[in-house]
């Protein structure tokens, strides 16, 4: 089986090795997500909710090894692994738990001339969700869409972009530990032809994808064949506008802080300055 081998961005040192996942592998994967849909999609908001609530718990007891993981993976700073990744799912979690009942809930829409007509919106979950998640924030990005994904009533297939892989596990390990059910979460490692069997299945439902332009050009091309929705979150040609009244200091430090903060790998770095007139130097 060929498998794909990690250093240490910032060493050198091993990381690890892991398999990559057949197309075989994938058709099961989704499989198994499909066998487990019914009976989460049964369960109440609530219910589901309190599952999620328990992944946060486990989160919480792992922290440290969290952080030193994603240290180790990225080569970014403990501090950054603490404040950019983890702690936005410890904010994300119990938020969406709290607003899920109320944001899925059936609603009445008045028909005014048609009063003898009901009409609602009811919310349904789409089924299986493939996720692709890329290695600049492997925790915070993959984890937001699964928690909100799942918080629906949808099962979920993650496929993590390559340098992230022991986060994958990482992450798949923590929905083990916090009992959600088998298949809810399925978890593949692989490489691009992995992503594409994933991607051009016609057993997904929906798919949600961060990453590159290129390469959410590609998943367009691909799902188009099923016409599965596609939620793409690509690059930015970000600006920041430095208007005259300005505090000149502050928003000097703002702008190099949006550059730079993760050595500059983020979707919406700043990578554009507008100063009015007024205040640029001759």
């Amino acid at each position: 089986m060929s498998e794909i081998t990690l250093v240490k961005p910032a060493t050198g040192e091993p990381l690890g090795s892991f398999p990559i996942d057949s197309e075989v592998t994938v058709k099961l994967a989704i499989k198994e997500a499909w066998r487990s849909f019914p009976g989460w999609s049964y369960l109440s908001v609530e219910e589901r909710g309190k599952a999620l609530l328990r992944v946060r718990d486990i989160i919480y007891q792992e922290i440290d090894y969290l952080v030193d993981l994603i240290s180790n993976t990225t080569g970014k700073p403990k501090v950054e692994a603490l404040t950019s990744e983890i702690i936005p799912i410890f904010e994300l979690i119990p938020y969406f738990v709290k607003k899920g009942p109320e944001l899925l809930e059936e609603r009445s829409i008045p028909l005014h001339l048609f009063r003898h007509k009901k009409s609602v919106i009811r919310f349904e979950p789409f089924g299986v969700v493939a996720i692709l998640s890329p290695w600049n924030y492997p925790f915070s990005i993959p984890m937001g869409d699964i928690i909100l994904a799942l918080l629906a009533g949808n099962t979920v297939v993650l496929k993590t972009s390559e340098p992230a892989l022991p986060i994958a596990k990482a992450i798949q390990d923590l929905f083990k530990k916090a009992d959600i059910p088998t298949g809810v979460l399925t978890v593949l490692f692989g490489d691009a032809l992995t992503a594409k069997a994933l991607v051009s299945s016609p057993d997904i439902r929906k798919i949600v994808f961060t990453g590159s332009v290129p390469v959410g050009r590609k998943i367009m091309e691909q799902a188009a064949a099923h016409v599965t929705p596609v939620v793409l979150e690509l690059g930015g040609k970000d600006a920041t506008v430095v208007c005259c009244d300005a505090d000149i200091e502050k928003a000097a430090r703002g702008i190099v802080w949006g550059s730079f903060m993760n050595a500059g790998q983020v979707c919406a770095s700043i990578e554009r300055v507008y100063c009015h007139r007024s205040i640029m130097q001759p």
